[in-house]
């Protein structure tokens, strides 16, 4: 038999059960849904979470946590670094029910996390799949979602556009509404640094409509933004020399054509800059950073980007400064960047496993930087406590791993020669002493300040040991590697006594 579209489907649901002549047997045509079967629709609602540690809000974990009373829809990612709690929605069987504490293991330690339902969103009542046929159509949902985006209220246009998408029914005026929601949606998430989802949402449009010109510039923007030039570079010169242009899309193409320029003005900056980082011409490094700045600021999620500068200001010594830039710009490149060794055969796709590569990176060079601002126990027990981490099985992961597993294997050598060193020197073993120290000072050449604390102790050392010209020979090394340390300055005057 010949079955129907979509939209007679649609034009015969609205007659009754229709009789049979020959039986008392009655015939009604309804659309499918996905929800036929279903008991009932879980209610969801937002949630002020309270409990979670600051240094443990991945992803993961929060989902974990909202997991404990229910089933973790969205994490507000305004507050997921807030210091009182983070805001989630959460959907269960009665959001009312929902336990003001729930207890759970994070690693080894055990945590009581607070549930406090947030009422300012009101949640959404209970719908039962049979009426599911009543709920606003997706155009309605869509042109909500535009309102409430005009009014800068990203969140609500934001439920809007996925209510306009869940509520999808196949015609052509209902698919025109489903690439208008995806394209809004889209916009929406650009709004909140979402960049790879509003990514995915163009695609979805332009999969509908490949003409659609206005969901191909947003797509090219996203990927301008996530610094992935050359598919940025692709996509604009894709929207300039489309067949579908016309008078009333100047707007488009003008900004087609000031995306492709920003394009080719970053990828000059990320060539350009490179070349300096990589032959370590100190004199060009400023120059670079300058260059690297100004990339960030047109692809301000470009994890790449930030990589680069934080090496830059690595090479500059300011280790401070390296320390506060991988720490704040965690979450963007979280939110946003993806492992390059992921295929699709690739099991797990959560975003704590994406981002192998943008945690590790950010980790060795907030221990370099401890590292040579003489800080050796903060960079030891930084990646001590990293070190139980399990690393997901990829190229990336496994060659950052590597890199710092050996960096802190040298730390922790240096601690042991130096404590080693100070044990013997309170025990009277000088002589002993001494070999430790300059152990040490072999195996280290890059940290300046802690070479100049085991200069120090060893001209200690050699004071107590009579031999004073050593002494003043260690003490003048430390203050020309650290001119700021104190206890050389001291050591160093009563060395020039005794003598």
């Amino acid at each position: 038999m010949r079955f129907p579209n979509a939209k007679m489907v649609q034009d015969w649901g609205h007659f009754r059960a229709l009789g049979m002549k020959t039986s008392e047997a009655e015939i009604a045509i309804n659309p499918w849904s996905p929800s036929i079967g279903a008991k009932w629709e879980l209610q969801h609602a937002w949630f002020k979470v309270s409990g979670i540690p600051p240094d443990q809000r991945s992803l993961r974990t929060i989902t974990k946590v909202g997991g404990l009373v229910g089933k973790t829809l969205e994490i507000d990612e305004k507050t997921r670094y807030g210091d009182d709690y983070v805001r989630m929605r959460i959907a269960c069987r009665d959001v009312t029910q929902v336990p003001a504490v729930a207890e759970s293991s994070l690693g080894l330690f055990i945590y009581d996390f607070f549930f406090e339902r947030d009422m300012v969103a009101p949640a959404q009542l209970p719908v039962h799949p049979v009426e599911a046929s009543k709920m606003d159509n997706c155009e309605t949902w869509r042109l909500r979602g535009n309102q409430a985006y005009t009014k800068e209220r990203l969140t609500e246009a934001e439920e809007c556009y996925i209510h306009g998408i869940d509520s999808f029914s196949s015609n052509e005026d209902s698919r025109k509404a489903l690439m208008l929601c995806y394209s809004n949606r889209a916009a929406t998430w650009m709004s909140l640094g979402k960049m790879r989802e509003a990514l995915s949402d163009c695609r979805k449009a332009t999969d509908i409509d490949s003409s659609f010109l206005k969901a191909q510039v947003r797509a090219a923007n996203c990927l301008l933004a996530l610094g992935d030039v050359e598919e940025a570079q692709k996509a604009f010169e894709l929207c300039l020399k489309s067949n579908h242009l016309s008078s009333l899309d100047r707007k488009i193409v003008e900004e087609a054509s000031d995306g492709l320029q920003k394009t080719q003005k970053v990828s000059g900056f990320i060539l350009q800059s490179k070349e300096y980082l990589i032959k370590k011409a100190f004199d060009k490094i400023p120059s670079a950073l300058q260059m690297i700045s100004d990339a960030l600021s047109i692809s301000i999620y470009s994890d790449n980007l930030m990589a680069m500068k934080a090496e830059a200001l690595l090479l500059l010594q300011r280790y401070e400064e390296v320390i506060q830039f991988c720490e704040e710009t965690l979450y963007l490149a979280e939110r946003n960047s993806v492992c390059l060794c992921l295929d699709e055969n690739t099991e797990s796709n959560n975003l704590d496993n994406n981002t192998c590569f943008v945690k590790l990176w950010r980790r060795y060079l907030i221990a370099k930087s401890y590292f040579f601002l003489g800080k050796l126990e903060e960079a030891h027990q930084f990646l001590k406590k990293y070190d139980q981490v399990k690393v997901m099985e990829c190229r990336c992961g496994k060659q950052s791993q590597k890199s710092i597993s050996s960096f802190s294997m040298t730390i922790s050598e240096l601690l042991r020669l130096k404590a080693a060193g100070n044990e013997a020197f309170q025990s009277g073993k000088y002589l002993e002493a001494v070999e430790y120290y300059t152990t040490a000072l072999m195996s280290n050449g890059e940290s300046l300040r802690f070479l100049a604390v085991c200069f120090c102790n060893r001209a200690a050392a050699y004071q107590v040991m009579g031999q004073i010209l050593d002494a003043i020979a260690d003490c003048s090394l430390a203050i020309a590697l650290d001119a700021d340390y104190a206890k050389v300055g001291v050591l160093s005057s009563c060395c020039t006594c005794s003598k």
